[in-house]
């Protein structure tokens, strides 16, 4: 395969001037040799005669112009004389009989010669040193044919009307462990985890455990799904072995991924996933789906799904031990960059390639932490500290009367056949693994949306979008408006906005502080004690419409890529959150005393006791209980129920007024509603009355005492 190059000069030689040219075009050179001369501007180190001290000093300097490569002059472009100030205008163009633009291990593809053998001048096998292909063979390829071949996979994906979706294996579709306690309960069907087991796949790698593996729940329906509007690749840290392994049981024949699989053998890196190991020049059309977006630094083009646990106590068999080492991490991208779209440098991140002596290194910290986890056998110790958890909880009735009976001699009873030996308690032991997980169906959704609106944009301007900026733009909408403030959270002698769960805050949409200011809508914290609360949290306590939530509720919305509801993940014991959701029809018109009971600021909650005093208290709480004994017993109809419960409403409303009355200045008169609302909560009956017999025309004000407990 000919290729032509261009002969060109290092930029610090320009401008440069031609002499002579002893070549002409249509003639044959071969590497090194001479094509003339030139002389340009140059800095020589001159010696000093008195001080004997080397100094710089500019003059002109001749060289000799070399022919890079061998083959036949096609063009020569300058003349002697000329002078030449644009080091991208090529001085000769020389036409190789092949270019050696595909290599196998140094070896060409093309015309076979051995480009490891070099000389001062370097070897050939620079010109191809871009690896594409899914396995370790050792294939690498130039600039030009890689830009050549991404570009003609982009227009096959467009006429097919797809896309590209690089997927994870570990905790993205697939669980997996060494831990031989599922060997046993898969073998067990009085085990109460038995049914979960029943579709684990168990198998071999030579050199490491036994394997067992769950799918996550919706993986062959998600990944059916998928295969017909993305051309689909699996990228896992995990070896190859482990990888076809996957594969044989997620695509038995081969019609989803053919050969289209990268593990860690090839990747070259224990630490971090590229996408330009697959798609050096072109990511445009490509979405990855994974569980880790560390190992991603955030790219643009990552869903980050949530992770699939099912072997509780065992994380990604495949991922590091501990943390890589600080040489082998590179900074995340920048947040402000994949909101407002893609990073126009990302094409150029370079990988990182890990010695031999660091990759061996952390393979048998992975080696050790396998044979820890299947010495340690987590599910084994889990399954008898939910059993011990069983045993110190009170029986209820049921388990007394039957205990009693079978110890009776009248009353001895066998377990039935195939509970031989096992007690009743045995019996009833509660599972440890659960398949409630639905992500992939989430997942779906979002991907079907990006999908469409890619080819949306395709269809309606005739020309290939990004999907860097379709997907950037979509997570930034999430959690628009919102402003974080990270309490607890993370560890003091860290950079709180290199961290992961900060970066994704950003991504999507919100901005992060360390400062809790009038415009923080959220304070994302650990739960807390009453001693242990953190500045911020007592005082974001007092802000109305802040919400005090679990990191998962951030988490969760990312992952979903939709604002989740704070009510699921507010930590009620030290957050009030934002004025609650009552309703108010018919009620009348909220002075202020009203709203600030209502939003958990009213300042004077606990004047009701001052103003009153234990002793009034005491007698209002022994008429109460008088008047509904009375009531409890009488035999009247429901109009009878209805009227003794509104007079004890009226009496305690006539004391109420009397026992204000010494203090009825402007501000008590004020401030009597949400008084009221305090006396409420003393009079609240221990069985509450139907509704029924609650007068039609009384509005009561349960709600708001509720608020102020």
């Amino acid at each position: 395969m000919e290729s032509r190059q261009h002969v060109v000069l290092p930029p610090d030689r320009y401008p440069v001037t031609i002499i002579t040219l002893r070549v002409d075009a249509g003639q044959n050179v071969q590497k090194d040799d001479v094509l003339g001369i030139y002389e340009y501007q140059g800095t020589v180190m001159v010696k000093d005669r008195e001080s004997q001290q080397e100094r710089p000093v500019q003059k002109r300097v001749k060289e000799e112009l070399r022919s890079q490569w061998t083959g036949r002059i096609d063009k020569v472009a300058v003349q002697p004389g000329q002078t030449v100030t644009d080091p991208r205008e090529p001085l000769a163009i020389v036409v190789e009989p092949c270019g050696h633009l595909i290599q196998v291990r140094g070896i060409c593809a093309t015309c076979g010669k051995d480009l490891s053998i070099g000389d001062y001048m370097g070897n050939d096998m620079t010109r191809a040193t871009i690896n594409m292909a899914h396995d370790a063979l050792g294939v690498t390829v130039s600039r030009d044919v890689a830009e050549k071949l991404d570009k003609d996979t982009s227009e096959r994906l467009l006429k097919e009307r797809k896309l590209t979706l690089i997927l994870d294996l570990d905790q993205t579709v697939v669980h997996a462990t060494v831990d031989s306690t599922v060997r046993e309960w898969k073998a067990d069907p009085s085990n109460p985890n038995y049914p979960f087991l029943q579709d684990v796949h168990v198998f071999g790698i030579p050199h490491y455990q036994t394997h067992y593996v769950k799918l996550r729940p919706g993986t062959r329906e998600f990944l059916a799904d998928m295969n017909k509007i993305f051309e689909m690749h699996i990228y896992t840290m995990g070896s190859r072995a482990y990888a076809n392994k996957i594969a044989e049981i997620i695509d038995p024949d081969r019609t989803l991924f053919k050969n289209r699989i990268l593990s860690r053998d090839e990747n070259l890196s224990r630490s971090f996933k590229s996408i330009q190991r697959l798609f050096p020049s072109d990511q445009s059309m490509v979405v990855v789906l994974d569980d880790r977006s560390d190992v991603w630094h955030w790219s643009p083009n990552l869903y980050k799904i949530l992770p699939f646990t099912f072997f509780v106590g065992t994380g990604d068999i495949n991922a590091l031990p501990t943390d890589p080492p600080p040489a082998q991490r590179r900074p995340s991208l920048n947040a402000g960059g994949l909101n407002s779209g893609p990073d126009e440098k990302s094409d150029e991140v370079e990988e990182v390639e890990e010695s031999q002596e660091v990759l061996a290194q952390l393979e048998d910290a992975q080696h050790h932490a396998l044979e820890e986890l299947e010495k340690n056998r987590p599910l084994q110790k889990l399954s008898e500290e939910t059993e011990k958890d069983e045993e110190t909880e009170p029986m209820n009735i049921d388990e007394s009367r039957a205990g009693a009976e079978q110890a009776t001699p009248t009353s001895v009873t066998q377990p039935p056949a195939d509970h031989q030996g096992q007690s009743p308690r045995t019996q009833r032991r509660r599972p440890v693994l659960s398949e409630n997980d639905r992500e992939l169906d989430r997942v779906k959704q979002v991907l079907l949306d990006v999908h469409k609106m890619f080819y949306d944009v395709q269809d309606k301007e005739h020309a290939a979008p990004d999907v860097r900026k379709i997907m950037s733009q979509a997570k930034s909408e999430v959690l628009q408006g919102v402003k974080v403030v990270f309490s607890l959270v993370f560890p003091t002698n860290v950079d709180p906005s290199t961290q992961d769960l900060w970066l994704g805050a950003e991504h999507f949409g919100a901005r992060c502080s360390l400062e809790l200011t009038d415009d923080v809508t959220h304070v994302v914290t650990v739960e807390q004690t009453d001693g242990s609360r953190s500045d911020k949290v007592k005082r974001a306590r007092q802000m109305p419409g802040v919400f005090v939530v679990k990191p998962e509720w951030l988490v969760h919305s990312i992952s979903r890529w939709e604002r989740q509801k704070e009510a699921g993940y507010l930590l009620e014991k030290v957050c009030r959150g934002p004025p609650p959701s009552i309703e108010t029809a018919g009620m009348s018109e909220l002075d202020e005393d009203d709203e600030a009971i209502l939003s958990g600021r009213w300042e004077h909650e606990n004047d009701i006791y001052l103003k009153l005093g234990h002793d009034d208290i005491e007698a209002m709480n022994r008429e109460i209980e008088d008047a509904l004994a009375d009531d409890s017993t009488e035999e009247g109809d429901g109009d009878a129920s209805q009227q003794s419960d509104f007079d004890l409403d009226a009496a305690l409303d006539a004391e109420f007024d009397a026992l204000l009355e010494e203090d009825d200045t402007q501000e008590s008169v004020k401030k009597r509603t949400s008084d009221e609302a305090g006396l409420n909560r003393l009079r609240e009956p221990t069985s509450p009355p139907s509704p029924s017999s609650l007068p039609p025309t009384k509005k009561t004000r349960t709600d708001d005492a509720d608020i102020i407990k």
